[in-house]
């Protein structure tokens, strides 16, 4: 039977995950002292994390940077080669992909419109992403656009020049604009933004 929601992850897949993935990988890889630095399992963290007042606090730790080629491998390595593991708990772990995300970056790289693929480049250099990396994967990236009046004055958006504001920056049709900048359809265009353009 099909979830209502298969991006969640059970509780036995969360400790399926944890107890026979993240904690071995960081054993494997790390040292015992580092190993130690975790709960030895899910329940333990839940134990851990909860308070009286039923709030839950979960542990957030930092992961060497020396470990993260390497760790999201490991984790599958260690699920599907756990041979005490039924079988399809084995190849569940052949399907896990990772989202890296990078925040708190708003305003770290302003630059020019037109220096669109520059300020790209000094972006992923400042955060140590190899130029090559976006060879590989799949790369979302969230671009803000601030419009400022060389006079100085105050500018308010007005809904109304959403549409002639997004024909005139990308290119697109009247009718491509008014469907990307209608309310109920904003987040499924907008997520398709580069195809839009590109078709």
């Amino acid at each position: 039977m099909e979830r209502a929601r298969p991006f969640l992850t059970t509780k036995r897949e969360r400790e399926l995950w944890y107890d026979h993935g993240f904690r071995k990988a960081i054993e494997a890889l790390g040292t015992t002292h580092l190993a130690s630095e975790y709960p030895a399992t899910i329940e333990a963290e839940h134990a851990r994390a909860k308070k009286r007042s039923g709030q839950v606090s979960w542990t957030t730790k930092m992961l060497d940077e020396s470990f993260v080629p390497q760790f999201a491998g490991e984790i599958r390595h260690q699920i599907s080669t756990n041979w005490n593991l039924p079988e399809n708990d084995r190849e569940w772990a052949s399907d896990f992909f990772f989202i890296h995300m990078i925040r708190g970056v708003k305003h770290a790289n302003i630059h020019h419109f037109n220096d669109a693929e520059g300020g790209l480049e000094r972006f992923l250099a400042s955060s140590n992403i190899q130029p090559t990396a976006m060879e590989n994967g799949r790369w979302w990236i969230d671009v803000g656009i601030e419009i400022s009046s060389p006079q100085g004055h105050c500018i308010q958006w007005r809904t109304a020049g959403h549409c002639a504001m997004v024909r005139m920056t990308l290119g697109v049709t009247e009718q491509k604009a008014s469907t990307m900048t209608k309310v109920s359809h904003s987040r499924q265009e907008n997520s398709r933004l580069f195809k839009s353009v590109n078709d």
